[in-house]
């Protein structure tokens, strides 16, 4: 059975728990005996994406998320029944918002130039098709040897969906980011590289880094963390007047910050890496 398509799979999951019960739910497919495997593949099947969802979005993040306690207080207002355990538990929406944006509210978003549904729906979609999926009625039982591969390769194919879609979204939310703080990235990247680079002659001048990416390593409730790589061209002058000589040179750097969710600008914790070891070979 698609053998392919359960690497690729293996190859995302989180821990050995969740590949242990990958394996377990693979093992009770190939079964023929047995005549409720798909139920139990099934049920094997929604647990393990619970647990990768609850693990993208655990308890305490959503809830320390700057938006939580709005949308906490609108579904109180909606449902007076619900307990203050239940409006305190993430519902899947909001665990799937964490695992999108983290603590950045949708109004950000929107600042952004970005619509926050057009921004989570692709992926909201995968998990109400994954959750569809995976309920099988208790009763029902499945002999049809085709019915059986067909319904366990709908649910496989759903979960690898669940993951691109995830890769999707967080990329689409992380551009929007990057495009309003590129600016000022830039210049902060200039004045920590003209740091760094001092040291290598009496007087150093900094020509311009060039980026070659930048990325958001992650979100979480209270920050964003980025990471930048390039090159940096300097011109290293020693001596002065008739004496003086300059050279060229370039170097490679990695720049790592972070800021909090709501200034996406508001850099701190920068630490600058210029490798100049070919400088010194």
């Amino acid at each position: 059975m698609h053998e392919e398509l359960i690497e690729a799979l293996r190859g995302r999951l989180p821990d050995e728990f969740s590949t242990a019960l990958l394996d377990g739910a693979i093992r009770v497919l190939a079964d023929p005996a047995n005549r409720i495997r798909l139920n139990q593949f099934a049920g094997s099947m929604r647990e393990l994406y619970t647990y990768i969802l609850h693990g993208l979005a655990p308890d305490d993040n959503v809830r320390r998320c700057p938006w939580f306690a709005e949308q906490r207080d609108a579904r109180a207002r909606q449902d007076r029944n619900l307990t203050e355990a239940e409006l305190n538990r993430p519902t899947r929406r909001q665990r799937a918002m964490y695992a999108l944006q983290g603590g950045i509210t949708d109004a950000q978003i929107v600042a952004y130039g970005f619509e926050p549904d057009d921004a989570r729906s692709e992926f909201l979609d995968a998990i109400d098709e994954l959750n569809r999926l995976t309920h099988v009625r208790p009763e029902a039982i499945f002999d049809d040897l085709d019915e059986v591969a067909r319904r366990a390769t709908e649910i496989l194919e759903a979960l690898k969906n669940f993951y691109r879609a995830l890769d999707h979204c967080r990329e689409s939310i992380s551009e929007t980011i990057i495009d309003a703080v590129r600016e000022t990235a830039f210049g902060e990247l200039t004045r920590e590289a003209i740091g760094e680079l001092d040291i290598l002659s009496q007087h150093t001048f900094v020509e311009g880094p060039t980026i070659d990416q930048i990325r958001v390593l992650g979100i979480d409730a209270d920050k964003i963390y980025y990471v930048i790589t390039g090159e940096v061209e300097v011109t290293l002058n020693y001596g002065s007047g008739e004496d003086g000589v300059s050279m060229n040179d370039a170097f490679p750097f990695e720049l790592t910050m972070e800021a909090p969710v709501a200034e996406s600008d508001k850099f701190e914790n920068i630490v600058c890496q210029v490798d100049t070891g070919s400088f010194y070979e």
